[in-house]
């Protein structure tokens, strides 16, 4: 560890009569609001100095030996920086305001937090010596900030400005620090004030000088305050009543208005009221009342703010779509209160359409901005009238995730509402087709030995929407698909080929019904495997009769291609290993990721009347073909709510069971505002107002919470 040497100055500042400073010194300090944070060199000794022979040496929360430091050099200047008399090198740390870095010479990283001892060192007699020049702290102190002019914590959160009486460093530990305002060589200014008076500074002044310290320039008051201190500091200039010993007193006025004479550095209290601007102006005179020459004096301007009454309370976003479609949209809830006291505008940037209440009318409610693209992220920007608000704030939306992100295992048994479309349910969307809904239909379908059936069923026929699920790709390893289908009616069918009906990947393994001859009234049907859109490129020999609940199980493995169907396996191998194929194939052109089951509608002279029940996804034979229900997990959610929000009184609680569901209803407060079962999936909101719910859900103890809401 170098040595440190601390170089003891004769403290005779007033023989300096050239007004030239000893050397280098720290003129200004400051340690702002996150990272605003920076230091500044004055160079007041006449001459230019090169900066290569001065380094920054620092202590993090104290020294481990006293009188060395941790990190000598811990910053350092490029050979020849030459900094010229009468100007100041500026060091920020690299994310500071963009004001501060304007006036940067440097940046560095690791300024103090408050409580980092740091010194302006000069290289000693030998390579292992410092000398230290100018000091900022205590060494030996760890973990605390430093009291500076008498104010507690003065080097944390706040700017500190060296006075310009202050002609030579000072080395020693808290040295330059002081007790008090008169005593101390520095100026404590506000957290984040003094930035535009950064990379400039006057040292060493000889004549008198005159400093409002308080309150900072520009500084603005919030409302309801009543009255503002202005302090000052005043050197080589005695204040006081005509007398002996009494250089002269102060002339000051308040927005132009003179005000009584000052014959004291006390503070004044200024009593202001909400929504004016005022102007300090003070000057020194000498006991005659006349300006000393040449002039002394000080302006500060500051304001007090209108009040803002509005308050921004909960922001809620919530998809409008879960699907893997780019373009779909969220909307954004916030709730407000303190509203109707002025006009208020209200701007997205353009981003989604606003409505909801109006804060320039309404007291409490709820703003909503509709039609938002996922993934955009954006702001919005509150602005009262100017002439009685001083509200101008914003808040950040973020989007909420409107991307499926369901992970295998998952089970579906189509427990939604009798009559309802496909396509409103949670999860599945739209991709192809743009009329005739796959719909939701009673009763299930069931095979011997498989898990016992849950919900209701889809039903389709003809042509018109292609609905799918989506999960998260499974990019190796085999994906199993298993489901049971009943073939209801095949008397439209014309095309000997007959249609696919069902498919994993994206159009990658494709399921037909092809019906036996005669057409168009035969009641028998062959079942196929293939990846070709025009027909199947396998075909199963046995005959399947109309209304017969047929069990499939299908596959596709990612890295092969190869795509598996077994049909009517037998129970004895449910939750086992995969028996004996009844279909394989290889898809030549390979999909290396699968995502999505779809059910097809193809053409009413292709897909005849059909039901499709009890879908389940995996990554292995046992996940899709499970004994009981107990053995295995199979729900993509615990409970599915929809629509959310609500705007029809009605909102349709799903889950992988059909046993009752108890729902407890509590208000954003924690009011509980509704207690009730229900058997049907349908709960019945229409008691309650518009805002945010949180549903508590249970059934059969397995228990969630969910947000609702409702407009």
């Amino acid at each position: 560890m170098k040595k440190i040497y601390f170089l003891l100055f004769t403290f005779l500042t007033i023989s300096f009569s050239f007004g030239q400073a000893s050397d280098l010194y720290f003129s200004m300090y400051g340690e702002g609001s996150s990272n605003n944070k920076f230091l500044e060199i004055y160079n007041g000794t006449g001459a230019p100095v090169d900066l290569s022979n001065y380094s920054l040496s620092s202590c993090s929360n104290g020294c481990d030996t006293v009188n060395e430091f941790d990190f000598p050099d811990t910053f350092t200047f490029t050979a020849g920086t030459m900094l010229a008399d009468g100007d100041v090198y500026v060091i920020a740390h690299p994310s500071a305001d963009a004001t501060i870095l304007a006036a940067a010479d440097a940046t560095f990283t690791f300024l103090s937090n408050g409580n980092d001892a740091f010194a302006l060192t000069e290289a000693g007699a030998t390579a292992d010596t410092y000398v230290i020049i100018d000091m900022l702290g205590d060494l030996s102190t760890a973990g605390g900030d430093w009291d500076v002019a008498g104010v507690p914590n003065a080097t944390s959160n706040q700017t500190l400005t060296r006075k310009s009486t202050v002609c030579d460093p000072n080395p020693i530990e808290l040295g330059s620090f002081g007790t008090d305002a008169a005593n101390s060589e520095w100026i404590v200014g506000d957290s984040d004030s003094g930035w535009g008076d950064l990379g400039s500074h006057t040292g060493c002044v000889s004549g008198p000088v005159l400093t409002i310290t308080a309150p900072s320039e520009g500084a603005e008051f919030t409302s309801g305050t009543t009255n503002v201190d202005v302090t000052i500091d005043v050197q080589n200039f005695v204040v006081g009543n005509p007398g002996g010993g009494i250089d002269g007193h102060i002339h000051w006025t308040l927005n132009g208005v003179a005000q009584p004479m000052k014959y004291d550095t006390d503070p004044e209290s200024i009593t202001v009221t909400d929504g004016e601007s005022y102007t300090v102006f003070m000057q020194l005179v000498d006991n005659s009342h006349t300006p000393i020459a040449p002039a002394v004096e000080a302006t500060v301007n500051f304001a007090v703010l209108f009040p803002c009454d509005l308050q921004v309370g909960t922001i809620t976003t919530t998809c409008d779509d879960i699907t893997s479609d780019p373009d779909d949209t969220y909307t954004a809830t916030i709730e407000f209160t303190g509203g109707n006291t002025t006009t208020y505008t209200i701007d997205t940037g353009g981003i989604g359409t606003v409505s909801g209440d109006d804060p320039s009318t309404v007291e409490n409610g709820t703003i909503t901005i509709s039609n938002i693209t996922e993934n955009t992220d954006f702001v919005v920007t509150f602005n009262g009238n100017p002439a009685n608000s001083s509200c101008d704030f914003t808040r950040n939306i973020n989007s909420p995730d409107c991307d499926p992100e369901l992970t295998l295992p998952l089970y579906d048994g189509f427990a939604y509402a009798n009559g309802s479309a496909l396509t409103d349910a949670p999860n599945w969307e739209v991709i192809s087709g743009t009329s005739d809904e796959i719909l939701i239909s009673s009763g299930s379908l069931s095979y011997p030995g498989l898990a016992g059936s849950t919900g209701n069923k889809a039903s389709f026929d003809g042509g018109g929407i292609d609905n799918a699920i989506m999960f998260s790709p499974i990019t190796s390893g085999t994906v199993y698909t298993s489901f049971i289908f009943r073939v209801t009616d095949l008397s439209t069918v014309s095309d000997t080929d007959g249609g696919y009906f069902a498919l994993l990947g994206n159009y990658d393994a494709r399921l037909w019904v092809i019906p036996a001859t005669p057409l168009q009234g035969g009641a028998q049907y062959n079942v196929g495997l293939g990846y070709n859109s025009s027909s199947a490129d396998i075909i199963d020999s046995e005959l399947h009769d109309i209304n017969d609940e047929v069990f499939v199980v299908m596959s596709y493995e990612t890295s092969t291609g190869v795509m598996n169907a077994w049909i009517n396996p037998d129970s004895a191998d449910f939750e086992g290993s995969a028996p004996a194929v009844t279909l394989t194939i290889n898809d030549p052109a390979m999909a290396t990721s699968i995502s999505q089951f779809g059910l097809r509608q193809d053409s009413t002279s292709e897909t005849g009347f059909m039901d499709v029940d009890e879908l389940r996804i995996g990554t292995s034979w046992a996940e899709v073909t499970p004994l009981t229900l107990s053995t295995a997990e199979y729900t993509s959610s615990s409970f599915n709510i929809y629509p959310n929000p609500v705007t029809s009184g009605v909102v349709n609680i799903t889950s992988a069971s059909n046993e009752t569901i108890g729902v407890i209803v509590y208000d954003i407060l924690g009011k509980q505002v509704l207690t009730t079962e229900i058997a049907n999936n349908i709960l019945n909101v229409s008691s309650l107002k518009a805002g945010i719910y949180i549903l508590n859900i249970n059934q059969n103890g397995n228990v969630s919470t969910k947000k609702l809401i409702i407009k």
